[in-house]
């Protein structure tokens, strides 16, 4: 079933891919590159999250973590490209009979989209573009209370189906009480499907005993599944073009991701506020 949505996918993308390129035609590829807006996108903000790990307590972690990111964005009417990275750092605790273990968690994340315009969809006010997200996330966690299992390094790899819908609301003139100054500004809600997730953990143990047995191969007992699991992600993000064309972004993210398996399933839900400062290179 994992595999006919994946399937479906790509056949609906490379029509879109290709229609878009259509309209593009009167200009050479070179030339659209070029007049096409690239900015860097420098963001900080704070996660509220949850896990469970049942591979060593069916206990749930809550904590705070703050995030960095940085991003290449290029984006016009027709297309969107962005590359970037992220990293986070915090802890998470749980509380249970009287006592509260904690969890220190860094997580590193990658992530490379590409979206189409649907121009049947798409209107002087509203632009709706599809495409797909490719995301790759580790989280490296040292948790002291659970001893020959403290230490635990996983990998989740994520290929998305996209959809994001952008409203220009430069006409826009108050919000609430506030009188806003004339500027363009944009509001776009994006969802993003897991149609291929695969992971990359230890199994029923998470650090294995390789460490006790003083073997070097820290990794030897990981397993890697294919199409095992679900993950959802979404953003919400209110975008502000100054007059030097640069921009600031406030965005709201969602992120939710299971693995397969029986006895070691790991889950994990993610809130993410951000403040993005979008520096125009041209």
């Amino acid at each position: 079933m994992k595999r006919k949505q994946l399937i479906i996918l790509l056949l609906a993308i490379c029509p879109l891919g290709a229609f878009s390129q259509m309209q593009e035609s009167s200009l050479s590829k070179k030339e659209i590159r070029k007049s096409r807006p690239t900015y860097i996108n420098l963001s900080a903000g704070l996660n509220i999250s949850k896990l469970r790990d049942f591979a060593t307590s069916p206990l749930f972690y809550n904590g705070t973590a703050k995030t960095f990111s940085v991003s290449r964005l290029k984006a016009d009417d027709n297309r969107e490209i962005e590359i970037g990275l992220s990293y986070g750092f915090g802890n998470y605790s749980s509380s249970f009979n009287g006592t509260t273990s904690t969890s220190q968690i860094k997580t590193f994340a990658f992530n490379y989209s590409q979206l189409y315009a649907i121009r049947s969809l798409s209107t002087e006010k509203w632009n709706v573009r599809v495409g797909a997200l490719f995301n790759t996330t580790g989280n490296f966690r040292v948790n002291p209370i659970l001893q020959n299992n403290s230490t635990g390094l996983e990998l989740f790899s994520t290929l998305f189906g996209s959809v994001k819908a952008t409203r220009d609301i430069s006409s826009l003139n108050r919000f609430l009480f506030f009188k806003l100054k004339p500027a363009d500004r944009t509001l776009s809600f994006r969802f993003n499907l897991g149609l291929m997730n695969n992971t990359y953990r230890n199994g029923y143990a998470y650090s294995g005993q390789e460490g006790v047995l003083n073997d070097d191969g820290f990794l030897k007992s990981y397993e890697f599944k294919a199409f095992s699991g679900a993950r959802f992600s979404s953003a919400l993000d209110y975008t502000v073009y100054l007059k030097n064309k640069n921009g600031i972004r406030l965005s709201y993210e969602w992120d939710a991701y299971k693995t397969g398996g029986n006895l070691d399933q790991f889950e994990m839900s993610n809130h993410t506020l951000k403040i993005a400062l979008l520096f125009n290179k041209k």
